[in-house]
């Protein structure tokens, strides 16, 4: 059994982060965090015993940073990790590596380390922490994680797990557990932490984190391959399928409160990709895509963005994506009197450089107030800190800091070479702190990144 190819980005090294040198302004170079995390050093092997180290010149890196989530307070950051593995192997499973599945708490004032929560690990299984989500008081911290494992008799099986945690202490206080081989798609936990959501085989399901238990299964469709959201307070389930169309549920009863009818356009339909709600949870933005092959192998994409009103149950507005135009990330204002979307337009010739674009609308009255087009190559995150301070853009070229009245820029961060989909970027929630991961942690003084401006 012997290992053929490494994608040597993925298999990164836990941080080991460049001290600020004197002078140099922290925009130019992320703070170092103290100390830098040390991998466990268990072993990675595959299933017949024999070590990965053996199978190849250089062994790879054993974990990497694959969630955040900064405390209400924004006093500390949670990081959560997963083992590395390797992309292809052929002649066999790939090997299993049981280094992962921790969560470091980090004070960031001080950029120190302060506690270290580990599971309560099993031989021959790989632990990985997906997404991190604290409650509004502090004393709790949810951890979506899921393990990995290699029986004897058979291939590979998952299991997914939602764990609660003491931050204060590292102690565990309940855990929701999946079954076995049920895939829990499309996680997301209500901004409040009351409720977690994810699609399963069965459907969706949301679970009430405050006990543990599962809240009554959504009734009528989408809900087989919906998309979910939950609103701000967990009360709300939203989902938006592939076919287009979008609901809305009572989480306490799983009875459907609104359903909405797919939008269409020269005879397509807009399958829904994500959700969002606003802040207040009266608002629901849902994006949708659809593709069409043209001079094939070329596809030609066309998307939109639909505002649902939640409290009516009515459509309040469309934003249509001209053909190629693609809307990739959204987020609303703190305050929910702003939607700004990071996009993509067509490019001018095949393989060309493509347009990126900021846009930012006002939610009421509905209009847009700006558009600026990116000097990056890819903007695929876009995010607020809780106090609104700032407008952050984020994809493989770079890290931007921007007004969020007009979407100029104020200070670039450099660049990550890419980030990861989950939990890639976070700002703390008085906007004095920003962290992203692309396998390795990384934070930055904003203040003393918009004063080197």
């Amino acid at each position: 059994m012997i290992p053929l190819l490494r994608h040597r980005s993925v298999l990164l090294a836990w941080v080991v982060l460049v001290a600020m040198a004197d002078g140099h302004p922290i925009a130019a170079q992320p703070a170092a965090i103290i100390p830098a995390f040390e991998p466990e050093r268990l072993p990675s092997r595959f299933r017949d015993g024999t070590p990965l180290s053996d199978l190849i010149e250089e062994k790879g890196d054993e974990t990497c940073v694959n969630a955040l989530a900064f405390s209400p307070d924004g006093s500390q950051l949670a990081v959560g990790d997963g083992p590395t593995r390797l992309l292809c192997v052929f002649g066999g499973l790939p090997p299993i590596n049981e280094n992962g599945g921790l969560i470091r708490i980090i004070d960031v004032a001080t950029r120190k380390v302060i506690r270290t929560i580990r599971p309560a690990k099993k031989p021959w299984r790989e632990y990985e922490i997906v997404s991190l989500a604290y409650t509004p008081d502090g004393r709790t911290l949810f951890a979506h994680g899921k393990e990995v494992w290699q029986p004897e008799d058979r291939g590979v099986e998952v299991g997914y797990h939602v764990t609660a945690w003491d931050p204060s202490t590292g102690r565990a206080l309940r855990r929701i557990d999946s079954a076995k081989l049920d895939d829990w798609k499309s996680p997301t936990f209500s901004r409040d932490a009351s409720a977690f959501a994810a699609r399963m085989h069965a459907g969706l399901r949301v679970w009430d984190l405050a006990t543990g238990h599962e809240r009554p299964a959504p009734v009528g469709g989408p809900v087989e391959k919906g998309v979910p959201a939950l609103s701000p307070d967990g009360k709300t389930l939203a989902a938006g399928d592939p076919g287009g169309e979008v609901g809305l549920w009572d989480v306490a009863t799983g009875k459907r409160l609104a359903r909405f009818p797919a939008h269409r356009k020269d005879g397509h339909t807009f399958a829904i990709k994500s959700l969002a709600f606003s802040p207040d949870g009266r608002m629901l933005a849902c994006r949708g895509m659809f593709s069409v092959q043209v001079n094939p192998p070329y596809w030609q994409y066309t998307s939109e963005i639909r505002l649902i009103d939640v409290v009516n149950y009515a459509d309040r507005a469309t934003i249509p994506g001209s053909d190629g135009h693609v809307f990739l990330s959204l987020a609303f204002s703190p305050d929910g009197k702003s939607l700004a979307v990071a996009s993509r337009g067509p490019s001018a010739e095949a393989f060309g450089f493509e347009r990126w674009l900021v846009r930012i609308w006002d939610t009421a009255p509905w209009r847009e107030r700006a558009s600026i087009r990116s000097e990056s190559d890819d903007v695929t995150h876009i995010t607020y800190p809780a106090n609104g301070s700032l407008l952050v853009t984020a994809g493989r070229d770079g890290i931007t800091l921007r007004d969020p009245a007009d979407g100029h820029e104020r200070a670039s961060l450099g660049k990550l070479g890419f980030l990861l989909e989950g939990g890639g970027i976070a700002v703390s929630p008085d906007g004095r702190t920003f962290a992203a991961t692309n396998g390795r942690l990384r934070l930055w003084d904003v203040q003393a990144a918009l004063g080197s401006k």
